[in-house]
Order: structure tokens, then C-alpha cells, then sequence
């Protein structure tokens, strides 16, 4: 598949611009000019292309066109094993090793996975993460 088709693919996916921005590191506006043909795709930088060309091999596009049906599956799959993790690092943290830092640190890591979760965009973003090997 040649990259230009990667890029209109990943562009007319279910996935909105923010989580493509998101993503990729290309800012929303870009991506908004690409999706309503104001950027011709032709005359994007390299740097530009490869981003979105990757974000796309990243088998991204599996999970956006399920989207919806996707992050209800998995939310709480991955709730699951982020409260693992995190009441093992708090339990580290609460120990004498750990700082009161350590454990404000957990708990705002705590508070952003939870505005994650309530973002289904977000959760296509984050699901490759958590069903890598």
C-alpha cells in the first residue's frame, strides 16, 4: 500500500482528528486541512507523511474502524491491569523507600488513566499498549 493511501485510510477512519493529532505528534489543524482538502497529501512535509504512514502500520486502523465496539471491549481489561500496576507502585511508594512525591505522582497518574478511560478515542489510542507481548 502506497503511503498516500496509508494517510487517506487513516483520514477517513472513525478516528477523530484529535486522537490522530494525538497520536502522531501532527497538530489537529494539519490533520482538519488534510481531512477537508485544503492540504493536498502530495505536498506534505517527509517528517509529516512518515508519521502518519507509521501511526497507520501500527495496525491503528483495526482498532479505530471497530472503534466504539473495541474500547467497550477492553475498558475494563485495561482498567483492570492499570489498578494492578498502580496498588503495586502505591504499595512501593507507601514503603520506607518511597516519598509523599512518589504517591502524589500515582494519584495523578490515577486521575489522567481515568479521563482516559472515558474518552473512546483515547482508548483506541491506548489499547495497542496494552495488547502488545
Amino acid at each position: 500500500m502506497k503511503v498516500q493511501d496509508k494517510i487517506e485510510a487513516l483520514l477517513n477512519s472513525k478516528m477523530s482528528q484529535y486522537a490522530i493529532g494525538k497520536a502522531t505528534g501532527v497538530t489537529q489543524s494539519k490533520i482538519s486541512e488534510l481531512k477537508n482538502g485544503k492540504r493536498d497529501i502530495n505536498n506534505l512535509t517527509l517528517e509529516v507523511a512518515d508519521k502518519l504512514a507509521n501511526f497507520y502500520d501500527a495496525s491503528m486502523i483495526d482498532l479505530v474502524t471497530k472503534g466504539d465496539e473495541l474500547a467497550i471491549q477492553y475498558k475494563p481489561v485495561m482498567q483492570a491491569q492499570f489498578q494492578e500496576v498502580l496498588d503495586s507502585q502505591l504499595e512501593l511508594a507507601k514503603s520506607d523507600a518511597g516519598t509523599d512525591e512518589d504517591i502524589r505522582a500515582l494519584r495523578v497518574m490515577e486521575v489522567l488513566f481515568d479521563m482516559a478511560l472515558k474518552d473512546n478515542d483515547m482508548i483506541a489510542v491506548l489499547l495497542p499498549y496494552f495488547l502488545e507481548d
